[in-house]
């Protein structure tokens, strides 16, 4: 049986500062993600907007694996957080077999006086 997504139809914010990054209408989102996991996610999010190459995050996040290790790591990482991401239309996490790129609409108030402009036609999507 697969869990339920976390469907969020009204205001999300993404707080980098604080013990829970997500808050939806004012109460704490748990994603109950590990932390290099979290950390991962986090600097997704960081680098909205920006494709970055799978092989500069494996080796980021993993230095001490070998190629097909750090893969490996990478896509369970990235499989975890598909299935703990909220699922709100303004928070997309593209994936292509070369790059990772992170979308977050301007709709999504994040702290720490960033000002994100909607960044998904900065992506590409590959379609």
């Amino acid at each position: 049986m697969k869990p339920a997504l976390r469907t969020v139809s009204s205001s999300l914010v993404v707080r980098f500062f604080g013990p829970t990054l997500f808050h939806c209408d004012g109460k704490p989102l748990a994603l109950g993600l590990k932390q290099r996991t979290l950390e991962l996610l986090c600097y997704l999010m960081m680098n909205a907007g920006h494709e970055i190459r799978r092989e500069r995050i494996a080796d980021q996040f993993w230095p001490d694996s070998d190629e097909a290790r750090q893969r490996s790591a990478l896509n369970s990482a990235l499989w975890r957080i598909a299935r703990k991401l909220p699922q709100h239309p303004g928070l997309q996490l593209h994936a292509t077999v070369d790059t990772l790129c992170m979308t977050i609409d301007s709709a999504i108030s994040v702290d720490g006086g960033w000002t994100i402009s909607s960044t998904a036609s900065m992506c590409q999507t590959g379609s």
